[in-house]
């Protein structure tokens, strides 16, 4: 095209294209003052009416293979709050024999010894895996502490102090209607 001019032509399927010979020169364009853009506020995005359902339902479709397996799932996330409740007791009882068997340790006259003990549960909740799978993730802190005395009495009677602390995190999976640990 001559001078740059751009040409737009269009051609249906089946005939031949009309192009004319020596083409009309471009038309002059006039110089219009640069114009900002008015400033552009962001719509809020809704949901229509009626599609909240449609979306979940499509959303199950990522979610779960089939009815069989979200049965399964809805069993076991139901039962998975009652397991936690179950693993803190278990912890708590734990924690409670290991006071009941300590071994202390003699250091220039002062009685020392150190146990595990563990924090309530931070979080109880459940997930499907990949392959169809409930999966159960629990999370508490654990503790490791010192206690120190003239004798273990004393000890005993004293704050313990924390040495080390971790952030555990516990994952159980479900088979034949039941959490495994």
């Amino acid at each position: 095209m001559p001078d740059g001019a751009l040409t737009q032509t269009m051609v249906m399927p089946g005939t031949t294209p009309d192009v004319p010979a020596n083409p009309a020169p471009a038309p002059l364009a006039l110089t219009v003052p640069a114009i900002p853009p008015a400033a552009v506020k962001p719509g809020v995005t809704t949901i229509p009416i009626g599609a909240d359902a449609v979306v979940k339902a499509e959303m199950k479709k990522f979610t779960f293979h089939s009815p069989e397996e979200e049965r399964r799932y809805n069993l076991a996330a139901g039962k998975f709050p009652g397991f936690c409740h179950d693993w803190e007791r278990m912890l708590r009882d734990r924690e409670t024999n290991s006071l009941a068997h300590l071994i202390w340790v003699t250091h220039g006259g002062i009685e020392s010894t150190t146990y595990t003990g563990y924090g309530q549960i931070d979080s109880c909740e459940t997930k499907e895996s990949v392959e169809g799978v409930p999966i159960g993730k629990l999370s508490y802190m654990e503790m490791i502490y010192d206690l120190e005395g003239k004798t273990p009495e004393q000890a005993r009677q004293a704050p313990p102090k924390i040495l080390h602390q971790t952030h555990t995190l516990e994952i159980f999976s479900w088979d034949k209607n039941k959490w495994f640990y």
